[in-house]
């Protein structure tokens, strides 16, 4: 048993507990661990990569089972569940993947709107800011797949559902995008939020029918290929309506 685990480095405070089975068919580790995060950009210099992110705080709770650690480190093994809550940082925008598919998503959208003269490369300019980074991400088989992936900030609202293969390095993903050029925009980010989602468009449908300008504004497009060579197509599948969530007041 790993009756405490705790783990202090710059930016962030790792605290957990968990198993560590040495023979057996179901050898291998076994944790829960929660991760305070005073500042992941912080963290990601100290680690080395101080391209991904800058800033960020919040929480990382994660319950994961690696199978047949440390025998093998194939991430095949690695398989659990990862909830993200973070706020107030910044995708970078040298040599982030992250950071260039979500530019590249707000500015296909955000280009519907350029004749009101916007000055839209000012916005991602030093990267993707957020406001708010929230979602569960689900490891199985190699397969990083999330349905409520969200990224709240100034340049508007990106809700992702889909995968990432971690070892294959390729992505098959949609993405509903909501500028957030007017009150309406900021409403519909607002209420992402704080409301969970049952996929990409479910809360996003509500919004839609009650406001005509968001219906205009709102894209969905599908993502496609491997890591280095991404097709972002704009999707013409209507958005989904799995389940309704409940009515939030503008």
């Amino acid at each position: 048993m790993l009756n405490t685990l705790h783990l202090d480095a710059p930016g962030i405070r790792l605290e957990g507990r968990g198993t560590w089975r040495l023979t057996g068919p179901d050898r291998g580790l076994g944790v829960d661990v929660n991760i305070s995060v005073n500042d992941l950009g912080e963290y990601l210099r100290f680690a080395g990569k101080p391209e991904l992110m800058h800033s960020g705080n919040g929480d990382i709770t994660a319950k994961l089972n690696w199978r047949r650690l440390p025998w093998s480190i194939d991430v095949a093994n690695l398989e659990g569940e990862i909830q993200v809550d973070l706020s107030r940082g910044r995708f970078n925008s040298i040599n982030s993947r992250s950071a260039r598919l979500l530019e590249l998503l707000s500015l296909q959208s955000l280009g519907r709107m350029a004749s009101l003269d916007l000055n839209l490369g000012a916005l991602t300019r030093d990267g993707f800011p957020y406001d708010q980074l929230l979602g569960t991400l689900t490891l199985h088989d190699a397969r990083l797949s999330t349905y409520d992936y969200r990224v709240i900030g100034p340049v508007g609202a990106i809700v992702i559902e889909g995968d990432v293969g971690l070892k294959a390095e390729n992505v098959n993903l949609d993405a509903v995008v909501v500028p957030r050029l007017d009150v309406s925009g900021a409403a519909i980010a607002a209420g992402i939020a704080v409301n969970p989602l049952l996929g990409a468009g479910a809360f996003l449908a509500q919004w839609i029918m009650q406001s005509p300008m968001s219906k205009a504004m709102t894209v969905r497009y599908s993502v496609n290929g491997q890591w280095d060579n991404l097709n972002i197509s704009e999707s013409s599948e209507p958005i989904k309506t799995q389940e309704q969530p409940p009515a939030i007041e503008p």
